[in-house]
This record gives structure tokens, sequence and C-alpha cells, in this order.
């Protein structure tokens, strides 16, 4: 790079100029060094701000003087900015990322006293880079705060809709004051999930067990019921999702023991994550591994509470449930299901089996329910199908 620069002193004070043709970038960032990304930069293309490019010159100047024992300084600067930042684009619903340099206007001075050993500076910065910012979408917690802006130009609604599918769970948890939950259900044809002797192990493939396992890891946490947990002895973590272990972050288990009926020996009870239960003070299980939740039972049975607890004191955004025919049908009743995601395997379970819902359209309107079909993928012999409820 070339620089020029100029020096004017008097008793007045004393001016820099400062001048830069032309901009050298610095080194590629996401190869090495402490602004390396675990994501690569797309094609290592240079993004500048209004496409200003790397010949447009910088300039700056600067004046100080000194009055007693007090130093006074005023500066200026216009140009690239020095650093480059990540810029991440969002393309396909895939982010990509590029180097980007802004341009920057920055107005500056101190004051600066010197008293033996010791210095005494105050110094203020003002820059004026961006101007014009757009935002997806607001949440409530921001109290209209692009409205407030009056330095940056804020537009909202750029890809808006994209953006909330892609943090439905904040915006729930923002909103509606609980976490987005999906409901997963493993069927066969008739709505099985078990047969009557209460074995259910393995209606659908391996393939979908597998995805199962991708579902978990998308989720904060996995609510399940009692009846599951003795029933199957499930350990609710996510094994075989084919993701990277050191990438899965594995989900918080919640389970609901009204009638203290877990004995501390049950497989959720493992040190692979941890546990949260809800039950009376009656309980019987003391591990230290575990958080425990002590209500009164007519408390426990309110589905309000225990989603509404996970989003305000564990910050849970998104909610995955596993369970029999009880909770799903509390979960619905109550309107708290976001999405059923449905591993339906190609298999009856024939006249005695136990069915995934229970209503009863002579007591209740919930059959009534109706739900869009939002995805059908077909996993081996089995379908995955993604549905949202209907509640109006």
């Amino acid at each position: 790079s070339l620089l020029a620069f100029s020096n004017y002193s008097e008793k007045y004070g004393s001016l820099d100029l400062y001048y830069l043709p032309f901009f050298k970038n610095s080194s590629q960032i996401g190869q090495t060094g402490r602004l390396r990304l675990s994501k690569p930069i797309e094609n290592y293309d240079i993004v500048y701000e209004g496409g200003a490019g790397s010949k447009v010159p910088s300039w700056a100047i600067k004046w100080e003087n000194s009055f007693g024992m007090l130093d006074f300084s005023l500066q200026g600067f216009r140009g690239n900015s020095r650093e480059s930042s990540t810029i991440a684009k969002l393309e396909n619903l895939q982010l990509k990322y590029f180097q980007g340099y802004e341009r920057i206007s920055q107005l500056g001075t101190y004051l600066q006293v010197i008293s033996g050993p010791i210095i005494y500076k105050l110094e203020a910065i003002k820059r004026n880079g961006i101007k014009k910012v757009y935002i997806a979408s607001e949440d409530t917690s921001q109290d209209g705060f692009a409205r407030k802006e009056k330095d940056i130009e804020i537009v909202e609604g750029l890809l808006r809709a994209e953006a909330r599918k892609l943090n439905r769970g904040f915006f729930s948890r923002i909103e509606k004051n609980r976490p987005f939950i999906t409901v997963k259900m493993a069927t066969g044809l008739d709505a099985g999930i078990a047969l009557a002797s209460g074995k259910s192990k393995w209606i659908t493939s391996e393939l979908s067990r597998q995805d199962v396992h991708k579902l978990r890891a998308c989720n904060e946490a996995i609510l399940t019921g009692i009846g599951t947990v003795l029933e199957d002895n499930p350990s609710l973590t996510s094994r075989d999702s084919g993701y990277e272990e050191s990438e899965v972050l594995q989900p918080l288990r919640v389970v609901v023991d009204r009638n203290n009926r877990l004995t501390g020996k049950e497989n959720i009870f493992s040190e692979e994550t941890n546990t949260l239960i809800f039950t009376t003070k009656k309980s019987k299980i003391k591990e230290c591994n575990v958080e425990i939740c002590y209500q009164d039972k007519d408390v426990l049975s309110d589905l309000n509470f225990i989603v509404e607890f996970l989003a305000n004191e564990k910050s849970i955004n998104n909610l995955m449930v596993e369970s029999g025919s009880g909770m799903f049908d509390a979960l619905l009743k109550e309107q708290l299901i976001d999405e059923l995601v449905l591993y339906q395997a190609p298999k009856l379970l024939g006249k005695e089996r136990k069915t995934f819902s229970k209503f009863n359209q002579t007591k209740e309107k919930l059959s009534t329910i109706g739900f869009e079909i939002n995805a059908i993928t077909d996993l081996g012999l089995d379908k995955k199908i993604i549905l949202t409820p209907n509640y109006t």
C-alpha cells in the first residue's frame, strides 16, 4: 500500500494529514488465526460496503496542542475499516459467509494530563459506519427498538417467514411463554403404538429410529410421562443421529411423576445428560445428579405449568414429547402441540392394540381437530409424516 503523509507545526499546534490512495486487504479470515471459522468463507469473495471497492482512497487528519500540563487532540478518519468482518447471508435457507469491509467515518478527541508517573486521559470516539440494517422480525422483548433507533435506519421484514421458521422455538418462548412443542409418535397402519401386552419395540425401522435421534438432537429438552418410563425404560438421549458427537448437546430429560413411582434405577437417571423430575415431596428420588421440582399433585396435572416452567426457568426453546396417549391427549386438549411427527410402519398391531390417542367423540369435540400435512418422507418402508394441528 502507498501512504502519503504531511505534517505542519507551529504555535497553534501540530497538524498531521494521512492519505491512502489504495486499500490493502488483510489476510483472509476463515483460514488461520483467532478469526478462523468452523464454516469456510464463501469463495473468499471480498464484500465492500456500498460497493466501494479497494481503490476508494482513505484519509485521516489529526490536530494536537498542549496548554500547560493539558494535552488536547482532535482526529478524523474516512475510509475502509482496517479490520475485516464476517458477513452472513441467508441463501436458500443456508447461511453463507463472506469477508467484508465497512466504510466508516470517525471523529475523535482526547484530553490528557501527565502528573509524575501517572497519565490521566479522557477519550471520546464517534463513528458513523452502518446506516441501514435489514432485520427479519422483531420480538416482543425488544419493545419496538426499530422505531426508536435514530442513527440507523432499520428495515423489518426481510425473509420474515423463513427467519421465524428457523427460530420458531425462540419466538414461541418469547410470545407464547412456552417452548415450541413437537410430539413424536411411532405407529402402525392402524394407529397402534403397542400391543395389548404393552410391547412396542420395535414398530418402526432402523432408519426411522435414526431419524428420531436426529430429532432429539434438535431439541433442548424431551418431556415424557411416568407410564412411558416404566413401560419402555428409555434413555431419551441422542445416540445414532449421524451428527458428530461433539456437535450434539444432549437434551434435558423431563419426567412428570405425580404418584411417586420412580425408583432412581431407571435409564433416565444415566449420566449422559441431565434430568429434571416434577414430583411431590413424598418422592423416593434423592439422586444428586437429578434436579427435582417439588409441587402439589394437582399442580403437576397442569401441563401449562410444566411447559411455562421450562420456558421461564430453563430457557427451553424447543421441546420434544415422547409419550403415550395420556399425555398426547392432554397436550392436544390444552392446544399445546405445535407439530406432530408421525413415524408410520407398514404393520398392523391388531384389535387389542394400544393407540396413540383415545378421544371419545361422544364426550369430547377433540376428535374434530384437523391436521395439515406439511411433509411426507420415505424412510425405507416407513413413512415420516409432519403435521400441524388446526385448532380453529
